[in-house]
């Protein structure tokens, strides 16, 4: 269980930007290092990536311990990645331009810290999208509290700008996901085996299948045509040991 914390987390970190929640090396100077003309980065980028961290295995942790099932767990982590990185991304991301945005989408400014905007998306998504009602309150919480601290670090303005960008990523995030087929979904059952190669429960405790409609759900990246099964495989020769299973 503790491995597959640890991945889970993972894979929410590959979707906020790398730069902006890792940007030291082991043992470097936790001050922001002043950008070139170049960048494109508020010089404030680097703040904050503890408390990213401290967020997100909070999130982990509470998944874990409120057994939220796998199909579930997995909505919930793509919401709260969704919005931490459509909050915190560079408007020139390669990543943000393949992404099917929420219509009321806006790109975040140079001015937003993407840290400060980051935690208050994902902590808002997260306190209003986690099944278990008891556990919402202590992502409120923690939320507010990673703000105030990473808030010490920077301007007033600054933070009142980042924490409403955030804020309203989030919005339009929980809105997308009130309408992205979840409630929908669960009233599908699955179709019962009337012939060879259809699901069947199996052993050891013979159980229903897990959120059956789920392939239901709006997507993040590709349309329902690109998921498209592939079409089925073509006749070989009637001598190979793998006929039987293509025309299966």
């Amino acid at each position: 269980m503790l491995k597959k914390r640890f991945i889970a987390s993972a894979l929410i970190l590959c979707l906020v930007p790398a730069i902006q929640l890792f940007p030291m090396a082991a043992g470097a100077s936790t001050s922001p290092e002043p950008t070139s003309p170049e960048s494109t980065s508020p010089e404030f980028t680097t703040v904050g990536a503890p408390e990213v961290r401290e967020f997100l295995n909070e999130l982990t942790v509470r998944v874990a311990r409120d057994r939220v099932p796998p199909t579930k767990a997995s909505r919930l982590y793509a919401n709260v990645a969704y919005a931490m990185f459509l909050a915190s991304a560079d408007v020139n991301d390669v990543l943000l331009a393949q992404l099917q945005k929420t219509p009321s989408f806006t790109s975040r400014p140079q001015s937003v810290d993407p840290i400060v905007a980051a935690l208050a998306a994902g902590g808002s998504v997260s306190r209003n999208l986690f099944l278990v009602t008891a556990a919402r309150t202590t992502f409120g919480e923690a939320r507010d509290r990673l703000l105030r601290a990473v808030s010490l670090k920077l301007e007033a303005n600054v933070v009142r700008e980042s924490i409403a960008h955030g804020i309203a990523v989030a919005d339009a995030v929980v809105a997308r996901a009130a309408a992205d087929g979840f409630e929908e979904s669960k009233k599908i059952l699955a179709v019962e085996a009337t012939e060879p190669g259809m699901w069947v429960p199996t052993q050891p405790n013979f159980q229903p299948a897990i959120d059956p409609g789920w392939g239901t759900l709006t997507t993040f990246f590709a349309s329902s045509n690109q998921c498209a099964l592939p079409p089925p495989p073509t006749k070989g020769t009637t001598q190979s040991p793998y006929q039987d299973a293509a025309d299966e």
